[in-house]
């Protein structure tokens, strides 16, 4: 899935294409379209419902043939990061009630993964996600503040120690991602976004559940409150 790898490349500014290794061979060169076209539709880079046409793609990212494209689009449409309208392929359309549906189970499943997180000893590489935070924001990219924010998310569902979790987590933070990206990238830009993780953090350093718990609820419960305002 790559979703962390992916986050902290888009959050550290980094541009020069995927930063995990992939085999070589056909293999490896679909792997490495797969990760090019998922970075491009979590970025937003393609517009909602647009359609994506085989051929323009593969001269895009420089595949061999339609081939690889096709079977990159397929495993895309597997994750859900990709629609089928007729015989074409297109890029998702999520409507705000699905939207806000997916913000309530984050919800839950934030709390689950922050109540585990407080049972770390190891709270540095937490931290870290916080500094990468600061430094986007400073960068005043709104696709890096919203990559480093899911990167720091992902850490904690980490700490918790349920791959599981993790995993749902994974698949959530990149569809609330993409619409951040979509829909929200003015207000990535001007938020306090450090601050309201600085809150969660000292949480989970102190190792107390129902503070930590409390933080998370309070901080996603504003972002879905902020999302349904900006969305009607």
């Amino acid at each position: 899935m790559y979703t962390s790898d992916i986050f902290e490349q888009l959050a550290c500014l980094e541009t020069d294409g995927p930063k995990a290794a992939v085999p070589e061979g056909k293999s490896g060169q679909v792997e490495a379209l797969y990760r090019h076209l998922k970075t491009d539709l979590l970025c937003a880079t393609f517009s909602p419902g647009e359609r994506l046409i085989e051929e323009r793609l593969a001269e895009r990212y420089q595949a061999s043939s339609r081939t690889p494209v096709r079977e990159v689009l397929a495993r895309l449409k597997s994750e859900g990061h990709v629609s089928v309208r007729g015989r074409s392929f297109i890029s998702p359309q999520y409507t705000p009630a699905y939207l806000l549906q997916l913000y309530d189970v984050r919800l839950t499943l934030e709390e689950l993964a922050v109540r585990g997180a407080t049972r770390s000893k190891d709270t540095e590489g937490l931290r870290h996600c916080l500094s990468i935070i600061a430094a986007a924001q400073g960068h005043g990219s709104a696709i890096a503040v919203n990559a480093a924010d899911g990167l720091f998310h992902l850490k904690i569902a980490e700490m918790s120690g349920n791959e599981v979790l993790s995993d749902m987590l994974a698949q959530i933070h990149e569809k609330v991602f993409q619409t951040r990206n979509l829909f929200f990238a003015a207000e990535a830009e001007q938020g306090n976004v450090v601050q309201e993780h600085e809150f969660i953090l000292a949480a989970v350093e102190r190792g107390i559940e129902d503070v930590a718990i409390a933080e998370m609820s309070h901080h996603l419960t504003e972002s879905r409150q902020k999302f349904n305002d900006l969305m009607n």
